[in-house]
């Protein structure tokens, strides 16, 4: 009996592995949501703004951001959606200018970001208590590849958390961040694939399937492959089937 080696290439990989990050970051943003209101209420602040601030989590306890990596995480959104979250972040206190063009949190917005990253490990353990194993073998995997990560675009860079704030997050909710990682790792590079065919983001979303989408989403998995080129074909196939088994 023949058996067939199946070698999984990077690219493969990235396209595989995408609908897996989806599946598993929306089911902790759904758990996260229970507990969202609470926490604006702590802190008296209305629920958009609330919501801004939840993208800026990893920037949490230090770093200096500038507002058009935010605007980067927001392409597909209306602009005014997202400066309007800033503006209120700003005039409640939450958030403050480092310079003419960057922001950073002031006192008050550290408090806020610690709450919402507590609940989202909280999120992540409860979501995985089930997977204990199956995260513990996965993590060394996923902080191979986000540490090879080269080439992160404006989204990646607001969006992948900081050594500082993930070293006080338990295993599952370090997990959890470093999966956001590689989400917005692959998200810029589907932007750059159809900024590169010369499409906006009005023609990208009308964009039908058919040979044009297609170069599109081969470029983005070619673009999106850096991360698993840290891993062996191996490893590739491991961090397949165990996202496959998570639950969420």
């Amino acid at each position: 009996m023949n058996t067939e080696i199946v070698v999984l290439d990077p690219a493969r990989c990235a396209q595989l592995v995408a609908p897996a990050l989806d599946r598993l970051r929306l089911s902790l943003a759904d758990k996260v949501k229970v507990h969202a209101a609470r926490v604006a209420a702590a802190h008296g602040i209305d629920m958009p703004a609330m919501m801004t601030a939840a993208y800026l989590r990893n920037v949490y306890p230090d770093r200096v951001f500038d507002p058009r990596g935010l605007l980067a995480v927001f392409t597909y959104q209306p602009t005014d959606q997202v400066t309007a979250g800033l503006d209120a972040l700003l005039a409640d206190g939450f958030l403050e200018r480092a310079d003419d063009e960057c922001l950073s949190l002031s006192a008050s917005g550290r408090d806020l970001l610690r709450d919402l990253a507590a609940t989202g490990d909280q999120a992540a353990q409860e979501l995985w208590s089930p997977d204990e194993a199956v995260v513990d073998h996965l993590l060394p995997l996923v902080e191979r590849a986000v540490a090879a990560i080269d080439d992160g675009g404006d989204a990646f860079l607001i969006m992948s958390p900081s050594p500082g704030n993930e070293a006080q997050l338990s295993i599952p909710g370090r997990f959890a961040e470093l999966l956001t990682a590689l989400r917005f790792h692959r998200f810029d590079s589907h932007i750059a694939a159809w900024t590169s065919a010369g499409l906006s983001v009005a023609q990208i979303k009308q964009l039908a399937p058919g040979p044009d989408r297609a170069a599109i989403e081969a470029d983005t998995n070619v673009r999106a492959s850096t991360p698993y080129r840290a891993l062996t074909p191996e490893e590739r196939l491991d961090l397949l089937a165990g996202m496959a088994a998570l639950h969420g």
